[in-house]
């Protein structure tokens, strides 16, 4: 990716995403979400990466959608951080054992 696509890949990410109240939870195998009476997993084998900035966790797919979690999602900061030691640690376990 040039230098500007990966400027405004978080940008173009926060749009692409649902924007209505969601359920996200995460187990060693899979991320579960629901909004309203939809509900799916995701197995993290399906996600590329995981970005962060100050306000937003991004959960990218490997198909460029994904989730992006704003920081008022976590009760506090070391809750925020678990969520993304976690999820780094489910991704890079699904890239090594596909």
């Amino acid at each position: 990716m040039g230098t500007r696509a990966l400027f405004l890949f978080p940008f173009i990410l926060r749009f692409r995403t649902k924007k209505d109240k969601r359920t996200l939870s995460i187990q060693p195998d899979r991320l579960s979400t629901q909004i309203g009476m939809l509900g799916g997993d995701v197995p993290w084998a399906k996600m590329d990466r995981l970005y962060t900035t100050d306000e937003y966790v991004f959960l990218i797919r490997k198909n460029m959608n994904g989730f992006a979690i704003p920081r008022r999602a976590f009760t506090d900061d070391p809750q925020r951080n678990e969520f993304i030691r976690l999820s780094q640690q489910y991704i890079q376990a699904a890239k090594s054992n596909p």
